[in-house]
């Protein structure tokens, strides 16, 4: 069996993405898959914009000076917790309507709910438009309507477990620290930490940084491999999910080396765009701030990444492994 080359599936991507795109160039073909491109990642600029808000808004309840916290850090260590309040102002926290809070959160969670299901769709139809090299939008949409269904319902249920998986797996390790924890609240001030307790702390540090690289990694693997596979094989995503567990169990090292080339190539990729900007005196970077523009002007990158991993898929898939 000829061995399956992550260099080979990148090389194949950067031709295909050429093809796609170049020869010959087509502007409408550029802005369909601009659009498809966008809205697979639609969001990801409202969620940063979103942050920069909530950041406002807490920073007028929050004093974020480094001597104030010092300082209060100092005197919760002496057992002194009146001096929260020259950090946080609890009062006006309190005055807030708890109306405005319910509804605040009601719509940010309706809104990113409804991101995340265009995304979910978006993506089938994305994958669709390349691997046909057609102009099917709203025909891909209606052939691929459940599966993108069960890819957002996917996404559901990892948002929901992964916050408790790494609360429980932070906890365990704090177990070994609750006989201090219980001494601190006793007392009524933060004493030197044991031997045992500085265990507990650094194990939940560790476990907190491993928990974090695995559900990042397990995002990165869905969106390259299952969510492609869920088109190839007209799966839905949690049945597809185990077709790319089967496929991890036997090229284990070669999914490993996709991360690693993955980063690299990204990297490779990001310096090229700052170049690119720092050429044009910074001009190309107001296109990357417009909404659906920056997909357009970035899709040789973004139609390159896509179908990265799926050309690694498709050696496997000539090797009969699904």
């Amino acid at each position: 069996m000829k061995n399956i080359s992550n260099m080979a599936a990148a090389e194949s991507a950067l031709r295909h993405m050429t093809e796609l795109l170049f020869k010959p160039f087509n502007i409408l073909n550029w802005l369909l898959l601009g659009l498809c491109a966008w809205l697979s990642q639609f969001g990801s600029e409202l969620g940063a914009y979103i942050n920069e808000i909530v950041k406002a808004v807490l920073k007028e309840y929050i004093n974020d000076d480094k001597e104030t916290i010092a300082a209060v850090a100092q005197d919760i260590s002496q057992g002194d917790y009146s001096s929260i309040r020259d950090i946080v102002d609890i009062d006006g926290l309190l005055a807030i309507n708890p109306i405005w809070i319910v509804l605040g959160v009601t719509v940010a969670t309706l809104l990113g709910l409804l991101l995340l299901w265009v995304r979910s769709q978006s993506q089938l139809i994305f994958i669709d438009n390349l691997l046909h090299k057609s102009q099917r939008f709203f025909a891909s949409f209606r052939e691929n309507f459940l599966l993108g269904n069960s890819i957002f319902l996917w996404k559901i249920v990892y948002f929901c477990i992964s916050p408790l998986i790494v609360l429980v797996g932070c906890a365990l390790p704090l177990l070994l620290s609750a006989g201090w924890i219980k001494g601190c609240f006793a007392n009524g001030k933060i004493s030197t930490p044991d031997a045992t307790a500085i265990t507990g702390f650094v194990l939940s540090l560790v476990v907190l940084l491993v928990l974090s690289l695995l559900m990042n990694l397990l995002v990165f693997y869905f969106d390259e491999f299952i969510v492609p596979i869920v088109f190839i094989r007209k799966q839905n995503a949690f049945r597809a999910t185990w077709t790319a567990a089967r496929l991890f169990k036997h090229f284990t090292w070669t999914f490993i080396k996709y991360a690693i080339l993955y980063l690299l190539l990204y990297m490779a990729a990001g310096t090229l765009v700052m170049v690119i900007v720092l050429c044009t005196c910074c001009t190309a970077l107001i296109l990357l701030f417009i909404p659906y523009i920056w997909a357009v002007f970035m899709l040789p990158i973004l139609v390159f990444f896509r179908l990265f991993g799926l050309e690694l898929l498709n050696q496997m898939y000539k090797h009969k492994i699904f």
